[in-house]
């Protein structure tokens, strides 16, 4: 068998200012670089991501020629530039039509996120997905494996053979994803038979901070899913919670189901499209405001137990789009004098100052509040450097593990009892070896604050005495009552999931 592989991800928040360009996807934070060709492959050995799983599991079957074209992924932000998605779809769509010149390929596998916008593409995932059939006819099987916060269209659908979501929030089953889509590709290419599918969409969003699936209703709707694919084998089920920050028709859940007869589909769309209206109330909890959480966290330190406090800045999650600088979390912990440790501020000029100073200096320099000036003031100094790095090490989280990550020279700051991690670029935090590259171990700390909305569970979730998720100002709005959407669905009174039957 000849499959290509192929990967161009973004996640898009188009209430963002700006434009996500080339260059943010030619070396992201925490992510395998840009490749093309044979150098894909080497790119991505012994990362998390999806691609390397689908690798895995080709490997393992064996006779399976692998024919490596494109992998890129940016980290999430502004709306993609034109040019930048054209670049890179282009480049992806030549090398299939060469691959497919040179030997007629069997088959494609794909990695997308789900939730790509383009400044001409509300759905631009449908629009490549379109241009890999146009390229290669109706006749090669196109299996795509997507992330759990995809917003994904009719049009997707339809031009995938079948699909593969993340079936955790946090992400820690990236490559059993790509494995996944591996294997039932390989499966139609050795019996022809494709899938049915159909589609349930709720007609409500949901915020990042409550999509969660290790427990409440998140883990309800993935748990029913999973128990109703044990039940029958040949039923296959993505499940997408959707990204509530893009302000395009068709944002929101959607609940794929594939199967070989269609009514099978269609029921088993229905049954979960049903359960998801039921639990619709329940995706919800507080947020408090930053002095709140820290007042809560501070009492909580001082009780017997052992592990971190854990407060998720989850509006300033660049894993949603946040620049991973804004100061409101850090001046109310300053405030507070609390004995804190924050992952991280995104400075490249405080990172700078401190390389230059030397490590026990102190340094006059203000630091965040520049990407977005309207959620809060840089912090000003002064600052002592408590520790200094190159940035470069090896991810040990369950997200990041195994992902050769280069941040560029990192610091540790400190002022009083709070700690900062500061970084020249931003990047999820959910991981654990950034903090510890700098010697600060953080299941040590008494109170650790994460610029993270969920992912942050995967790490840190089992060894914290509490976790307490609050709202300091930022642009990933957690409640969607603040959002200034226009274009994307919203509940309909008394309106129940919309099932759709596909091709």
């Amino acid at each position: 068998m000849r499959i290509a592989i192929l990967g161009l991800e973004h996640e898009t928040n188009t209430f963002l200012p700006g434009r996500t360009t080339y260059e943010d996807f030619v070396a992201p934070g925490g992510w395998p670089p840009l490749s093309r060709g044979e150098a894909v492959l080497p790119a991505l050995e012994g990362s998390g991501v999806a691609t390397a799983g689908a690798v895995a599991a080709a490997r393992t079957h064996g006779g399976v020629e692998l024919v490596p074209i494109l992998w890129t992924i940016a980290l999430p932000g502004a709306t993609v530039a034109e040019e930048a998605f054209a670049r890179l779809m282009d480049d992806a769509i030549a090398g299939l039509k060469a691959a497919h010149a040179e030997a007629p390929l069997d088959g494609v596998f794909a990695e997308m996120h789900g939730a790509m916008v383009s400044e001409a593409h509300d759905h631009a995932e449908a629009h490549l997905a379109g241009a890999i059939r146009a390229a290669l006819g109706p006749d090669v099987p196109l299996a795509v494996a997507l992330d759990l916060h995809g917003n994904i269209s009719d049009k997707l659908v339809d031009a995938a053979t079948l699909l593969e979501a993340y079936r955790t929030y946090p992400h820690v089953d990236m490559k059993e994803t790509g494995a996944r889509a591996m294997r039932r590709l390989i499966a139609f290419l050795a019996d022809g038979a494709a899938p049915q599918k159909a589609v349930a969409r709720p007609p409500f969003q949901i915020a990042l901070t409550w999509q969660c699936t290790l427990f409440g209703p998140g883990k309800a709707v993935v748990d029913e899913a999973e128990a109703m694919m044990a039940a029958d084998p040949d039923l296959a089920v993505a499940t997408f919670f959707g990204f509530p920050l893009a302000d395009i028709p068709g944002a929101g859940p959607a609940i794929v189901t594939q199967h070989p007869d269609a009514a099978t589909a269609r029921s088993a769309a229905r049954r979960l499209g049903a359960l998801w209206d039921r639990l619709e109330p329940q995706f919800d909890g507080p947020l408090p405001d930053a002095p709140a959480a820290i007042a809560e966290a501070m009492q909580c330190a001082m009780e017997p137990g052992r592990g971190p406090v854990v407060i998720a800045d989850t509006q300033d999650n660049p894993g949603g789009g946040g620049p991973g600088d804004t100061t409101g979390m850090l001046a109310a912990l300053l405030a507070a004098d609390a004995p804190a440790l924050l992952v991280h501020i995104a400075d490249a000029d405080a990172c700078a100052a401190a390389h230059a100073a030397g490590l026990g200096a102190t340094i006059d320099v203000a630091l965040g509040g520049r990407a977005l000036p309207q959620t809060g003031a840089p912090i000003a100094g002064p600052w002592i450097v408590a520790a200094l790095g190159d940035g470069r090490f090896v991810g040990e989280g369950p997200m990041y593990g195994g992902n050769h990550i280069a941040l560029g020279p990192v610091a540790c700051l400190t002022r009083g009892n709070v700690r900062v991690i500061v970084a020249p670029k931003r990047m999820q935090a959910s991981e654990p070896a950034l903090p510890k590259h700098l010697g600060q171990d953080p299941f040590e700390a008494q109170i650790l604050v994460v610029k993270s909305s969920v992912h942050f569970r995967g790490a840190y979730q089992d060894r914290a005495r509490r976790v307490i998720v609050a709202r300091a100002p930022g642009p990933v709005t957690a409640d969607l009552a603040d959002l200034p959407a226009r274009r994307q669905t919203k509940r309909a009174a008394g309106r129940a999931s919309q099932t759709i039957t596909t091709s």
